[in-house]
Parts: C-alpha cells; sequence; structure tokens
C-alpha cells in the first residue's frame, strides 16, 4: 500500500497499526509515541489495506481456478487452498522472498519449471534482469504492456512525489 512515506505491504500496514492500537489500549501513555507512526497513515489507509488483501485472496483464486485447474473437478478446492496459502502473509513475511518451485508444487501449485527450457528460461531471465534495473534505477514503479502484436506499446508509469506544502507559516 502507498503510505506517506513510501509503500509497505498491506499486511504489514495493518500489523503496526494492530500492534498500535494494542499498545495504546494497554497504556495511554504511548499515545504520544505512536502519534507520528499514525499520522502519516491516511484516514481510509486501514480500509484500503484491507481490500486490497481480500481483492488480491479472490483474484488468485478466481485465476487459479479459471486457468490454473480449468477442467479438474476439484478446481475451486484446490484453488482456494492455494490462494489461502499464497495470501497468508506469515508463510512468507515479505513480497520479495522467492517461493521455490518445489515449495508451490508441494502446495498443489501446477508449476513448470523453465530452467528445463533452456531458451525460454534465459530469455525471461534477461526480460526480468532488465525490468528489475529499471524499476530500481529509474523513478518508474508500474509498467504496463499490451499484447495485441498489430500495434505494441508499453507505457510507464513514473512515481509521484509530493512537495511539501508552502507558505506554511513556521
Amino acid at each position: 500500500m502507498r503510505a506517506a512515506n513510501g509503500t509497505s505491504p498491506a499486511v504489514a500496514t495493518l500489523e503496526l497499526f494492530r500492534k498500535a492500537q494494542a499498545e495504546i489500549a494497554a497504556d495511554q501513555s504511548k499515545l504520544a509515541a505512536w502519534t507520528p507512526i499514525l499520522s502519516q497513515m491516511g484516514p481510509s489507509l486501514v480500509i484500503d489495506c484491507e481490500h486490497a488483501i481480500k481483492l488480491s485472496g479472490e483474484l488468485v483464486e478466481a485465476w487459479a481456478r479459471d486457468y490454473m485447474f480449468a477442467g479438474d473437478k476439484d478446481a475451486a478446492g484446490k484453488a482456494k487452498k492455494i490462494a489461502e496459502y499464497l495470501g497468508d502473509h506469515k508463510n512468507f513475511k515479505s513480497h520479495g522472498r522467492a517461493i521455490k518451485i518445489p515449495e508451490l508444487i508441494g502446495q498443489g501449485v501446477n508449476v513448470k519449471d523453465l530452467s528445463t527450457t533452456p531458451d525460454i528460461h534465459d530469455a525471461i531471465t534477461v526480460l526480468y534482469s532488465c525490468l528489475d534495473i529499471m524499476m530500481t534505477i529509474t523513478p518508474l514503479f508500474k509498467l504496463f504492456e499490451n499484447t495485441d502484436a498489430r500495434q505494441q506499446q508499453m507505457q510507464l508509469v513514473p512515481k509521484m512525489s509530493v512537495a511539501a506544502p508552502t507558505g506554511a507559516a513556521a
């Protein structure tokens, strides 16, 4: 989720908010320490986080059911299990943590190891590396590309910076 000081996983933002709630409820004197942190959250951030978590789970479940397990008589059950596993932040603790293929297979994910197809694996590795470099050293944070062969285009979305208010009294 986008916060005043950058981005954080929605689950981590909710965890921080709930930790603040619990600490303040247990000891009102901690409010002063939490106020600068909580004031950065904005009025709808907690609700936005809850909605983002719910939507991502719904999308993973629907896509796994409709595509990965299309035609499988237990597609709904398998998709639900995978969505719950992938959506449980306790399993990974970071968006940046790689999930290994054997771990995914153990969870019932229908995945193909592209290292067994060197040409495809190499092309994807090069593409990933280029995108990683571009997203790391430029002010871009989102990339859109269409798949229409007749009209290929790429849209790059720069990070927005919010300037400090001017004319404020000192």
